[in-house]
């Protein structure tokens, strides 16, 4: 079962300074008094506990996109997607009596669905095994998750080298042995029940594991992916080609998404030891399919509350920035990250705006993401509400991506940055 979110982190105080100044509104806004009747106060420079914590049990059951790929990043790892697919039974109805059927090909067809990660010049290498274990997830559980695995062949049904293009529309349309389409054939000349049927079909043929052999692309493929086997009526002149097909659009699926950090700084990390950005060169990570996501406390909320609890929270920004990208990477960043509330008890009690992308499109200097936390701010002022809430950003909580995000910290020198604008009406 998915572990509860309170297990992921660990809270911690510490003194803060806070400087501000009284100066007009500027962009955070402040327009709907008249400047004689109250201060404007913009305060910046908050102490902010950033860490990297580790969420465990992503489900990925009947995933949306089928993930493939290897890679190695000098500061995340070695990650894996492989992914088991199980078939169903599209054509139920046997062959046409009194004709005769020749086996051309069967094939493996995955349609592109346009996502893709690392440079897809280069080849993906892969190898097709037969699944021998029933398609269901691990005994008293009812999902499968990115770290579920099942059984299958050693010895692969087929290995191959492509190089693909996910962006052209064309599906990748790879063999399957030779073999197996004639035993397929066979089987429906004689009526058996394992191509008529569709529980006999998926206990005969309990699916495919797709699994990444070298570094390369992650692509994804999506549901609409099937087996087709090619047979050429022989009787019909001029002879007229038959193709049956068997889906995964109807039948189960999960990606296996695992990673190896232990070559990294991120080596000690698991969902019981979050890693702080102070040990981490001031850098914190996210990353889809992995569970790696961001916490984000102010270190110490008393005084803020004691300095400000009686003005007015006219806006809340936090900015922060993507580090190690390129210039002409920045328009390819995600566009939004998933923000949420941290209670006391550390569960999720509220979802936050998104993180947005802001794009530098004249000069590329100056690309952030931005988050409007103005009602979290307003929330953390109330007497009432304890201090030890948080908030944790995330690219993805499902297995459907492995996007990956490095950010700075409050100290580092692309820093992120609280920002709050406050009111106070004059004596």
């Amino acid at each position: 079962m998915a572990k509860p979110i309170a297990t992921l982190f660990t809270l911690c105080g510490s003194t803060a300074l806070f400087f501000y100044s009284c100066n007009p509104p500027n962009e955070l806004g402040a327009t709907f008094l008249p400047e004689a009747v109250y201060a404007f106060n913009q305060v910046a420079d908050f102490p902010l506990e950033v860490q990297t914590l580790q969420y465990e049990d992503i489900i990925s059951t009947d995933a949306n996109r089928l993930l493939l790929g290897k890679e190695t990043h000098p500061e995340l790892g070695q990650l894996n997607a492989t992914a088991y697919l199980q078939f169903f039974l599209d054509d139920i109805g046997g062959l046409e009596e009194d004709n005769s059927y020749r086996f051309d090909s069967i094939t493996l067809s995955l349609d592109y669905d346009g996502y893709y990660e690392n440079d897809t010049l280069q080849p993906l290498n892969f190898s097709l095994h037969r699944i021998l274990a029933d398609f269901e997830p691990e005994e008293d559980e009812s999902q499968f998750y990115t770290d579920d695995q099942l059984n299958y062949a050693d010895v692969p049904f087929s290995s191959h080298t492509v190089f693909t293009r996910p962006l052209r529309g064309e599906p990748l349309e790879v063999r399957l042995p030779d073999s197996l389409g004639r035993d397929f054939l066979q089987k429906l000349i004689d009526e058996e029940s394992e191509l008529l049927n569709i529980q006999d079909f998926q206990d005969y043929f309990r699916g495919l594991a797709l699994v990444p052999t070298a570094d390369g692309p992650i692509l994804g493929f999506s549901r609409s992916s099937q087996i087709r086997l090619y047979l050429t009526n022989i009787n019909q002149l001029p002879t007229e080609q038959l193709i049956r097909t068997y889906s995964v659009a109807e039948a189960r699926n999960f990606n296996q998404i695992l990673s190896d950090r232990s070559a990294t700084l991120l080596a000690r990390l698991d969902e019981d030891h979050p890693l702080s950005s102070d040990s981490l060169f001031e850098r914190s990570y996210l990353q889809s399919g992995t569970g790696l996501t961001t916490s984000i406390r102010v270190k110490d909320w008393e005084l803020l509350r004691e300095t400000y609890g009686e003005s007015i929270v006219n806006r809340a920004l936090l900015r922060f920035r993507a580090l190690d990208v390129e210039l002409e990477e920045q328009t390819a960043l995600p566009a939004q990250l998933n923000v949420y509330w941290l209670d006391k008890d550390d569960d999720i009690i509220n979802s936050n705006d998104p993180a947005s992308l802001v794009v530098d499109t004249e000069f590329g200097r100056d690309t952030y993401y931005e988050i409007d936390l103005t009602q979290f701010i307003k929330y953390m002022l109330l007497p009432e509400t304890p201090e030890d809430h948080g908030l944790l950003l995330a690219l993805s909580l499902d297995g459907d991506s492995t996007a990956k995000l490095i950010i700075g910290a409050a100290d580092h020198p692309q820093p992120m940055e609280l920002l709050i604008n406050f009111l106070s009406l004059n004596d």
